[in-house]
């Protein structure tokens, strides 16, 4: 979702609508969890997808039990405790309004700790989690303070806001068409101020792609989009294109590159093929014969008593192929 996340009547209309963008980008493969594991699930993971864990036997979770795939990055993963080393939480520390029903002073993990509160009929909660109370017990009143409207950011789409933000809020923004957003895509309410507010960054076009020795750009991949890139000779942030290599040569990594605010992603590199060991000869042997030969080794041929090299004396692997052998031809003549 992008823009506010939710919308308010002002002067009788509604502030502007949220946008929900697809996103693209998934997660990775599930973090390992120390003394616990996910439950089965099958990749790819995309944005909102959820993996719940459990902790092994004589283990106790803390934590949320599930993560969530968002925006390319998973949650924070729970934490499996050695429920014998679980730590217990003192009792609190209450003050004159505050009313201790309790002559404890230790409570153990996951107790549900109730107190009132002077002059309040309801009963307040705290949970004791892992030697820590949540939420710390207190009857102190909490100054709420509240955020205004959000600043409109340069090049970001308009937004009509709501008249005011509590502590937490969080507002997801969204640039204009061929703009980039640059530190974080959300601004977020923090003591009555905006924290962490963005930049929207012009997108910038890629020249020609870095050439690279035996392999070019793959013409059959091309799009209608990428043809007209190729004669105006400049790509749009975002493009991707691939390479492909000579026959003999095969790429060493990931094929694809990316246009990225005016820079291309680092190029592929076309590697030769090994060679299986050489062709024998009639008469002939090679000096050190291996089971497979990397890309542009030589290796030298040795004739029989009584037998010569016609033609070099050497062969080299040429990806995946050897270049042509010598002959071994005789030496002795016969006199009549």
């Amino acid at each position: 979702m992008k823009g506010p996340n939710k919308i308010q009547c002002v002067d009788g209309t509604w502030t502007t609508l949220p946008k929900c963008i697809e996103e693209e980008r998934t997660c990775g493969a599930i973090p390992e969890l120390d003394h616990g594991f996910a439950q089965p699930s099958d990749p790819p993971y995309h944005h909102g997808d959820s993996v719940e864990f459990n902790c092994t036997e004589t283990f106790t979770m803390i934590g949320d039990r599930s993560i969530t795939c968002i925006s390319g990055m998973w949650t924070q993963i729970p934490l499996c405790v050695a429920t014998d080393q679980l730590e217990k939480c003192q009792a609190p520390r209450l003050t004159a309004n505050e009313a201790n029903q309790s002559n404890k002073n230790e409570f153990n993990h996951n107790f549900n700790f109730s107190y009132p509160c002077r002059g309040k009929l309801e009963q307040k909660h705290s949970i004791c989690v892992n030697g820590r109370w949540d939420p710390k017990p207190t009857c102190t009143k909490v100054e709420i303070n509240f955020c205004p409207p959000p600043p409109q950011i340069p090049n970001a789409e308009d937004m009509k806001t709501t008249v005011k933000y509590q502590d937490g809020e969080k507002v997801s923004v969204l640039c204009k068409e061929n703009y980039l957003i640059k530190e974080a895509e959300e601004i977020v309410c923090k003591n009555g101020r905006w924290q962490s507010i963005p930049r929207c960054v012009e997108k910038l076009s890629c020249s020609q792609p870095p050439d690279i020795n035996h392999g070019r750009i793959s013409p059959s991949r091309f799009s209608e989009e990428r043809k007209e890139a190729i004669e105006s000779r400049q790509y749009a942030h975002g493009t991707k294109l691939n390479y492909s290599c000579e026959d003999g040569f095969t790429t060493s990594e990931e094929d694809e590159i990316t246009c990225y605010m005016g820079k291309w992603s680092p190029p592929p590199q076309c590697v030769g093929l090994p060679c299986e060991p050489p062709p024998s000869i009639p008469n002939g042997v090679v000096s050190h014969e291996l089971d497979s030969y990397p890309y542009g080794q030589e290796v030298i041929y040795n004739c029989s008593e009584d037998f010569g090299i016609d033609g070099p004396a050497f062969i080299k692997c040429l990806g995946g192929k050897w270049s042509s052998p010598p002959e071994c031809i005789s030496t002795v003549y016969l006199i009549l």
